[in-house]
């Protein structure tokens, strides 16, 4: 699973098999996509052209795992050696779940414009307001 940071150039839509349409409107975009390793390249190449000279292009390997492994709730999941133990049970399933940061939440790692970013989007939104840590 990768994290698209998109800022500044020229507005575009671009459509990706599997995933809703990206649309950049020329200011600042966040987008997430699972992307295979062996078209990553291809992917940053087209989201740059798209973008121009003007804008850029931040990304960001969150996890190797599978769109179908990463809705299904587990215990804990181990990637690359690292045993990830979820602190709430609601974390599975929360978009803010980022198994390769240091605290495992996308809410207390990530830079401050991902986050901003991210509460646009409702399910977001919604995980944010109903998190457990948030609530102590």
């Amino acid at each position: 699973m990768w994290t698209f940071l998109i800022e500044g150039g020229e507005p575009f839509e671009v459509t990706m098999e599997g995933h809703p349409p990206l649309q950049h409107d020329g200011h600042r975009t966040l987008w997430k996509a699972y992307v295979p390793m062996e078209d990553i390249l291809a992917v940053d190449a087209a989201l740059a052209q798209a973008v121009g000279p003007e804008g850029s292009v931040t990304k960001h390997i969150e996890c190797s795992i599978s769109p179908e492994d990463a809705y299904f709730p587990q215990e804990h999941i181990s990637q690359h050696g690292k045993v990830v133990d979820f602190r709430h049970p609601q974390c599975p399933l929360c978009s803010w779940f980022s198994p390769y940061t240091e605290t495992t939440c996308g809410l207390q790692d990530w830079v401050h414009e991902m986050v901003c970013s991210h509460l646009n989007f409702p399910k977001a939104k919604e995980d944010f307001d109903n998190c457990p840590d948030r609530q102590s």
